[in-house]
């Protein structure tokens, strides 16, 4: 099956790191799995689209504060309607080039149903 999740962090966050486990197992289990995700810092990611052990990770937009060097930089309400318009936009971008037949929202929901 294809399978695409979206998730509102990046993978190296804690709860990413947790679907992006799930994503493992199931490429493990011959499922094809590509994660839409959001970047702490957008515009310094030094490779938007990459395969991880197997998983395909598109990284489609910024996420609602931008974090450099350990230090979390939060925008003006203006530039967050912006960085949300721009994320969903991507998030609607990537899932149009997927293409793929399930789509997933991932949620804390679906993390506690899914913690092995």
């Amino acid at each position: 099956m294809k399978i695409t999740l979206l998730i509102v962090m990046g993978i190296e966050r804690p709860s990413g790191v947790r679907y992006f486990q799930i994503a493992r197992g199931l490429v493990q289990r011959g499922h094809r799995v590509r994660i839409l995700a959001l970047h702490p810092d957008l515009a310094a990611c030094p490779q938007r689209r990459f395969v991880a052990d197997g998983v395909e990770v598109w990284y489609v937009g910024q996420m609602h504060a931008r974090k450099r060097a350990g230090v979390t930089l939060r925008f003006s309400p203006a530039a967050l309607l912006v960085v949300l318009a721009q994320a969903v936009a991507g998030f609607v971008w990537g899932i149009l080039c997927s293409r793929q037949i399930s789509t997933t929202w991932a949620s804390r929901s679906l993390s506690t149903a899914w913690q092995p």
